[in-house]
């Protein structure tokens, strides 16, 4: 009977309590559940928008919405769209950080690049299909992205030339020399062998990179390596691709930044057996 005695008090305050906090008319303050920062229109903040605007053959960007340094600018397909994977739709050598100031805005200026490498490797004149930029998250997914038609009658540069000659090859191994020209003077290229995509791209996920060669184009734009070659190119996703198949291997200059894709055609034939 104490105990009861006790709790009835108790519980007349606790009623006044809650009488005194009571949800607020219109004008009063918010109740204590509610989120701190909530938008009192309860809508959601906006999209992150980009803008690019042609200027004496570079790209000025600007864009609103973002956040912080965790995203980059990269070039891609035209039509690439928030929501896209930028490692499939960009090109990746292009990427560079922007970072966001205090109210959300990133701003870039980037020379028009005219063609871009994208995926397992096509190569994109953006001169005929009209390239686009856009902003990346660290997931690789497009947030924002604008159409970055070229400047004026820009055009991509002739691109290089690669030949083959000097054949050393047994049943499954062998060497040749790779000779390239057209490159720009003290561009560091990469060569390796590669097998080919169905639509005859360049796989740079499956190319013999351990044996490819680094050269460094001379004064005028050429190169030379002895690269060691296999016959067989045993594919990341099971299988392999046979070089003595026309159209299955390529020696190229793949993952080559800032420069033309080239390719040559590598048909396996022993020596001796032409």
């Amino acid at each position: 009977m104490r105990r009861a005695g006790v709790l009835a008090p108790a519980l007349l305050v606790l009623l006044a309590l809650t009488a005194c906090t009571s949800a607020p008319g219109p004008g009063g303050d918010p109740p204590r559940g509610s989120e701190p920062g909530a938008s009192s229109s309860g809508g959601q903040e906006d999209a992150p928008t980009l803008t690019v605007r042609q200027s004496d053959g570079t790209w000025e960007v600007s864009g609103t919405g973002f956040a912080g340094g965790n995203q980059y600018l990269v070039q891609c397909l035209g039509g690439t769209a928030p929501g896209a994977e930028a490692l499939d739709a960009c090109d990746m050598t292009t990427r560079e950080q922007v970072v966001a100031d205090g109210e959300g805005r990133i701003s870039a200026t980037r020379p028009a690049k005219p063609f871009v490498h994208v995926g397992s490797v096509t190569e994109v004149d953006c001169a005929q299909d009209p390239c686009a930029l856009a902003v990346a998250d660290l997931a690789d997914r497009v947030v924002a992205a604008a159409p970055a038609p070229l400047p004026g009658d820009a055009e991509p540069p002739a691109a290089p030339v690669l030949e083959l000659s000097e054949r050393d090859l047994d049943e499954d191994t062998g060497t040749l020399t790779v000779t390239g020209t057209g490159y720009p003077a003290g561009a560091v290229v990469r060569l390796a062998q590669c097998a080919t995509t169905p639509d005859g791209g360049v796989d740079t996920e499956n190319c013999l990179y351990d044996d490819g060669r680094r050269v460094v184009a001379d004064g005028d734009g050429a190169v030379t390596a002895r690269l060691p070659v296999e016959r067989e190119i045993a594919l990341v996703g099971g299988g392999s691709a046979d070089c003595a198949e026309p159209g299955a291997c390529v020696v190229a200059n793949a993952r080559t930044d800032g420069v033309r894709l080239a390719t040559v055609g590598l048909v396996w034939e022993r020596s001796g057996d032409a």
